[in-house]
């Protein structure tokens, strides 16, 4: 007798959202089928796990962005900081009380996975500095440093710099490595240039891992900068945004929202649309949030529109231009946000600027 896919195998959709989130891998094609028929199954009956992994999110439904930026990273905790069995198990785990006791150890990794992150950027930084390598056309950096979080430190340098980056740690003897490029520079392609400086390399266009002979590390580092000098376009040597389309804050509702959520999932390859708006005003409220106060919240309005909420993650540095409540250009999606049942739309921030537009109905106002 044969199986019957949609018993035996349904049940573990939930798993291949969340893995499709955390390898950020495109959303195209079966990918998106599958994440789609799995952020169904875990808003509708959820396992253990994912239960208490989502609680402090309060986002129902859960979308792509709390498995990757939430969800995500606690998993990796547990096999960064200790071992990845403590992850499965917890994935297995049927009780909803054992499934909240194995988080929280969890939760307590993923902190102490933050704090290594951060030291391990600010050394890279002082590092890039001491050699002041701030101009030079990639970022390579290396140094006794945690294994399990070099990947994130590189992705941070990359937004830092915008440039190629690779991120060297000593393991036993041997150089190991991250790697993240940026745009559309092809990082495989320049690793395979300078292949003969390295013990084995694998990836693809955007992210890599490498391992290196410590008596080599110099000539691949001279060698790799010298291939992304050659290579690179100067179109990927600064970070630019696709506007898909201008927007009055007016037109931002409900409706819009509901016809936006059907075009997902969203990520790699199905891009949320970002839209344009100009000469918005913050309506006073701005304020920073998060454990580190490192996001941005508030309120825009647009001439006499009502206000509408957004969120700004990592965009605390913005809060000066907010309070002095200038008028200004934003770039961003289109998102919702429920809190205690009821669900409203929500901006999410992708840039914002002094806008150069007079708002007649703002000046008024102030």
């Amino acid at each position: 007798m044969g199986l019957d896919p949609e018993s035996t195998l349904a049940p573990y959709l939930d798993l291949v959202v969340t893995a499709i989130a955390a390898d950020i891998v495109p959303l195209t094609g079966e990918n998106r089928t599958l994440a789609y028929l799995g952020l169904a199954q875990m808003n509708q009956k959820p396992r253990a796990a994912f239960a208490v992994l989502t609680e402090q999110t309060k986002q129902r439904p859960l979308q792509m962005e709390q498995l990757q930026f939430h969800v995500a990273p606690r998993i990796n905790a547990a096999g960064r900081i200790k071992h990845g069995q403590h992850a499965v198990s917890l994935l297995m785990e049927e009780s909803l009380e054992q499934a909240r006791a194995m988080a929280q150890e969890i939760e307590t990794w993923n902190t102490q996975r933050r704090g290594h992150q951060e030291t391990i950027f600010q050394e890279a930084l002082a590092q890039v500095e001491a050699l002041q390598e701030q101009q030079a056309s990639a970022t390579v950096v290396c140094g006794h440093w945690h294994k399990g979080v070099i990947g994130i430190v590189a992705s941070k340098l990359t937004e830092t710099y915008y440039r190629p980056t690779v991120v060297f740690t000593e393991h036993e003897g041997i150089l190991h490595a991250s790697a993240r490029s940026v745009s559309d520079f092809d990082l495989h392609a320049a690793l395979e240039a300078c292949s003969q400086h390295l013990i084995q390399f694998g990836g693809h266009k955007a992210a890599a891992g490498m391992s290196c002979d410590p008596n080599q590390y110099e000539a691949f580092k001279t060698a790799f900068n010298r291939m992304v000098a050659e290579r690179i376009e100067a179109h990927q040597k600064t970070p630019s945004i696709r506007v898909d389309a201008t927007i009055e804050l007016r037109e931002v509702n409900p409706k819009l929202m509901r016809i936006l959520q059907q075009m997902g999932p969203f990520g790699p390859g199905n891009e949320a649309p970002v839209w344009a708006a100009y000469a918005v005003h913050e309506t006073g409220y701005a304020q920073t949030v998060g454990a580190d106060n490192s996001h941005l919240k508030g309120a825009w309005a647009q001439g006499d529109s009502a206000a509408i909420p957004f969120i700004g993650f990592g965009w605390a540095h913005a809060q000066s231009l907010m309070s002095a409540r200038s008028i200004v250009d934003v770039l961003f999606s289109i998102s919702s946000n429920t809190w205690n049942g009821v669900t409203s739309v929500q901006l999410m921030v992708k840039d914002l600027k002094k806008s150069s537009v007079i708002s007649t109905a703002a000046e008024e106002e102030y």
